[in-house]
């Protein structure tokens, strides 16, 4: 391996979703986009729609490779897709809440923004009969209800208003690439079953986690930049 002149920096690309890694030479001050720049020459990838990461933390464009001037090797993940923006997982039919049916409906909603913040909301509901039935709902990054039982607001994605508990995500690595969602949130439930209520109520809950392999978000989430 070359040695570096004090004004460079080694970077190691591990492609989160693969395993692969890639090695490249830049200057020590260069920032996220000249790595684009650098892996766009030899990647038949669209960089454009890439999630870089350092320690599991999303970086921006503009941030500095290294985070301290004494480094001369970093590692950055790269995820071939871009993890900012709306990912929904939906199973079985919306019912209308006006008509007492059948039904069994779960929507799963993440709001990941560039700076590492983000929402999460699992929302269950249910009715075999007039005798069972019920609903659930598992927010992060709300400590209050934020709105529809299956939705949260784009608002947050672009930063506008005051969000109480926000969230925040990374990328773990054990045992295979991983999303985590964690921080402070609200859950609510009511639940009927023969006819008996068994539970009822909701509040603010101090620590919540949700995770879920890169592998089968790709596959099985739908993503919107909003």
């Amino acid at each position: 391996m070359a040695h570096l002149r004090m004004s460079e920096l080694r970077v190691t690309v591990a492609f989160a979703t693969t395993g692969e890694t890639h090695s490249t030479v830049l200057q020590s001050n260069a920032v996220v986009s000249d790595l684009a720049k650098e892996l766009q020459k030899t990647s038949q990838d669209a960089l454009g729609s890439c999630s870089f990461l350092r320690d599991g933390l999303p970086l921006r464009m503009e941030d500095r490779i290294s985070c301290s001037a004494d480094l001369s090797d970093v590692t950055i993940q790269l995820v071939v897709h871009r993890l900012e923006g709306r990912w929904t997982w939906k199973k079985g039919e919306k019912p209308d809440e006006k008509q007492e049916v059948a039904h069994d409906y779960e929507c799963h909603v993440l709001l990941l923004r560039g700076d590492g913040q983000a929402q999460s909301s699992k929302y269950h509901t249910w009715r075999r009969d007039d005798e069972n039935y019920g609903s659930q709902r598992t927010i992060i990054g709300c400590t209050s209800r934020p709105g529809p039982k299956d939705e949260l607001s784009s608002a947050f994605l672009r930063g506008e208003g005051a969000h109480e508990g926000r969230g925040v995500w990374e990328v773990q690595q054990d045992p295979e690439p991983t999303l985590c969602v964690s921080g402070a949130g609200f859950t609510s439930a009511g639940i009927i079953e023969n006819d008996d209520l068994v539970v009822h109520g909701a509040g603010p809950i101090p620590h919540e986690v949700f995770t879920v392999t890169l592998r089968d978000l790709l596959s099985t989430f739908e993503f919107s930049q909003e």
